[in-house]
């Protein structure tokens, strides 16, 4: 494990993460995001 990485396990293991709390995640470019997060966000 390295500890300067932001979140162990890098972006693959992140990603996983995501996935199994139900999120889709979406290859934009040459990074990965979250689709529709808007709609996952809390409103205070």
């Amino acid at each position: 494990m390295n500890p300067y990485t932001k979140y162990s396990g890098g972006a693959a293991e992140q990603k996983k993460f995501l996935e199994k709390e139900g999120h889709e995640i979406v290859k934009k470019g040459k990074n990965f995001v979250v689709a529709d997060f808007e709609k996952h966000l809390w409103k205070a």
